[in-house]
């Protein structure tokens, strides 16, 4: 009778923290001291190769903490569900971390796609969630102001297109203008399209002039003499990468001496096959191993640690474990519903591998960015762009 009553009693004091009523029949519970935290994320498909990234870096943090004695004297476990790269999976794995692991919050996906199967249901059930990478300004807000349990560690798909346009006008100067090609019904290209347009011509630059293509074309260089017509100092290719190394092939085959700029789905390497072309490809990133003494600390504890280089989306995952750490201590309690308004008001910037930043009244952060291009096959930091406002009419917080 005296074990039962133990056991009740633990039982008690996990739903008491975890923040959930009930458990259902074939739960885990953590080992005593311990929390789950869950994730949630594509670990099988196209996206596998960044999750396990971002899931290295999620690894990193939490070892790091439990190695220092923990948060408020518990250690954290990572419960790992694969998403499978679907919308339909992700809501599945968040469901049964929810309920069968009563998680006291979820990182992940990383594609905005799967986060926006995810998001409504954290919310319902008090749970936090961050999502790395996933880049669509309505994620955190669910298109009717912020959702109180949903954030987000990552430079939205606006941001990112102020940052671009920032570093354009710099290079440009008031000279020549930039010409934007993007993918027609992509969302991820057209919000950095039309983000980039509205920021640049806010910051007096010039568009040379606009297209966009069908997902199934190969041949570009029709758009791309236009560009050439429009004696376009630089092409804003809002692509991943592999679809922009061959619109820039073939502008180059055109005779096109001007630049090239993209976003963060250009960091990978792709980019070897391009020669000194590549030192005239310029991307935004929102991971530079230079850019801050907490991004050279995290890249030399994740190298000798995994023995590889670490990426962005390695760093997007420390990161949204790290904030989801610090809201934890800042709240006091491990309470869902204590940490989510904690992570809305952190007291002090944290100091991110990303950079240092806070989350603002979207939930989304604002932090500086860097833009980088190829030398010798290697990334070189060519510009440092500082925190930017959440429009072109000015900060929004």
């Amino acid at each position: 009778m005296r074990r039962v009553a133990g056991m009740i009693l633990l039982l008690s004091l996990f739903l008491t923290l975890s923040g959930c009523a009930v458990l259902p029949q074939g739960s885990t519970l953590p080992p005593p001291g311990t929390l789950n935290v869950g994730v949630d994320l594509e670990l099988s498909g196209s996206d596998a190769p960044f999750a396990q990234d971002a899931l290295r870096g999620m690894r990193l943090a939490v070892d790091a903490v439990n190695g220092a004695g923990g948060v408020l004297g518990y250690r954290l476990h990572l419960v790992v569900e694969d998403n499978a790269g679907s919308p339909d999976g992700a809501a599945l794995a968040a469901t049964k971390l929810i309920h069968d692991y009563g998680v006291v919050a979820i990182l992940g996906p990383l594609a905005s796609s799967d986060a926006q199967a995810v998001a409504p249901l954290a919310d319902r059930a008090r749970v936090p969630v961050i999502f790395p990478s996933a880049t669509d300004p309505s994620l955190t807000s669910g298109g009717r102001g912020p959702l109180p349990y949903v954030f987000r560690a990552c430079f939205t798909a606006d941001y990112q297109g102020a940052l671009a346009a920032a570093f354009a006008r710099h290079r440009l100067g008031g000279g020549s203008g930039v010409f934007v090609l993007a993918e027609r019904g992509s969302q991820y290209s057209k919000e950095l399209a039309d983000s980039f347009g509205q920021h640049l011509t806010a910051l007096g630059g010039r568009l040379a002039g606009t297209a966009e293509f069908a997902p199934t074309r190969t041949d570009f260089r029709p758009l791309l003499r236009q560009a050439l017509a429009a004696h376009a100092g630089m092409i804003y290719l809002p692509l991943y990468s592999a679809q922009a190394v061959a619109v820039i092939r073939q502008a180059a085959g055109l005779g096109y001496r001007g630049d090239f700029l993209g976003p963060n789905a250009w960091d990978n390497s792709n980019w070897a096959g391009l020669g000194s072309l590549a030192e005239r490809c310029f991307f935004t990133v929102q991971y530079y191993a230079g850019l801050s003494p907490a991004a050279r600390a995290f890249s030399a504890a994740y190298t000798a640690h995994y023995h590889r280089r670490p990426d962005t989306a390695a760093a997007l995952g420390y990161d949204a474990a790290g904030v989801l750490i610090q809201a934890m201590r800042q709240a006091g309690s491990l309470d869902p519903r204590r940490v989510a308004p904690a992570l809305a008001a952190l007291k002090q910037d944290y100091p991110g591998a990303t950079g240092s930043f806070r989350l603002d009244q979207r939930h989304d952060p604002r932090k500086p960015g860097a833009v980088v291009s190829w030398r010798g096959g290697r990334k070189v930091l060519r510009y440092l762009v500082p925190a930017q406002p959440a429009g072109p009419g000015g900060p929004k917080r």
